[in-house]
């Protein structure tokens, strides 16, 4: 037969995994935002994609060098 108390056991062991589960994901992410580890793993790539939409570049070391516009040859499709 089943006690009365363990239906309320169920429950406060389940509040406080919740509640373990909370600090440990507060750590995480204070850990994350003090060391800019997050910003890193976002900054990193999306430098490299905005000089590609800028620039038509991958490089990250002057891009502006690598755009069409700064080359010195320049050609057209349209016949005179």
């Amino acid at each position: 037969m089943k006690r009365q108390n363990e239906s309320g056991q169920s429950i406060v062991e389940a509040v406080l995994l919740m509640f373990v589960f909370l600090i440990i994901a507060t750590l995480v992410s204070s850990q994350l935002k003090e060391n800019g580890i997050a910003a890193r793993l976002i900054q990193t790539p999306w430098e490299k994609l905005d000089n590609m939409i800028r620039y038509g570049t991958w490089t990250t070391e002057n891009p502006e060098e690598h755009h069409p516009a700064h080359s010195e040859k320049h050609s057209t499709s349209i016949p005179n």
